[in-house]
């Protein structure tokens, strides 16, 4: 059975779900957006929840030729378990793939905000640190700036008064860990779930096969882009 290969896929395993998109390729209208809890043990389950999707949308994985991994923030296992796995489904040539980070899909779904609007996400860094990941809107979509911070409580306060022009966004279910070191004076747009599509229609972010630009959380650690 032969098919025509023209759809383009997200998949997210940074937080505490795997989140799955499906697209027409080029920015094109959205199939189907799913979500599952899964974590720990559970995600072994990933494969079996993407392709129960597709069956679902009534698409088959041999139509997709372009894959795009959310790369954080997040979990270690997680995020490396969807890497891994879209490695060995893009296999064949002709397939492409990208990391965008999650946090332009977590901070963009509350938006569309103005051009040159500052957004920063934020995360449960563990350890009672919060971790901010800044982004800047084209008026179109957020692009990120390239900076991001893990702060303690005394840097939190000096942070978020020096940053008084941004707009906060945080995930609802990090969100308490997160208001314990952030100041009562801020508001927090908060995100009950994100939208996996917005990985799919980032533009700033070509496909250039790398799979290994993904950003971990875990306690005290958040490596730096190089």
């Amino acid at each position: 059975m032969e098919f025509s290969r023209h759809l383009a896929a997200a998949v997210d395993m940074s937080g505490n779900m795997a989140r799955f998109a499906l697209a027409e390729a080029d920015g094109g209208r959205i199939i189907c957006r799913t979500r599952k809890p899964m974590r720990q043990r559970e995600a072994a389950a990933l494969a079996d929840f993407i392709f129960e999707s597709l069956s679902c949308a009534q698409h088959d994985i041999r139509e997709i030729n372009a894959w795009t991994i959310g790369s954080g923030p997040g979990s270690f296992t997680g995020m490396r378990l969807a890497a891994a796995l879209v490695a060995g489904l893009s296999r064949k040539n002709g397939v492409l793939v990208r990391c965008v980070p999650t946090a332009v899909a977590i901070a963009g779904t509350p938006g569309p905000f103005p051009e040159n609007r500052n957004v920063a996400a934020l995360f449960d860094g563990r350890n009672k640190e919060i971790i901010a990941f800044e982004m800047r809107s084209n008026g179109n979509e957020l692009i990120p700036t390239g900076k991001s911070c893990v702060l303690n409580a005394m840097q939190a306060k000096e942070y978020f008064k020096n940053h008084e022009d941004f707009t906060f966004v945080a995930q609802a279910y990090e969100l308490d860990p997160i208001l314990r070191l952030v100041p009562e004076e801020n508001e927090i747009k908060v995100v009950e779930h994100f939208d996996p599509a917005l990985l799919i229609t980032a533009q700033y972010q070509p496909y250039d096969g790398n799979f290994s630009n993904l950003e971990y959380i875990r306690p005290a650690v958040f490596p730096p882009k190089k």
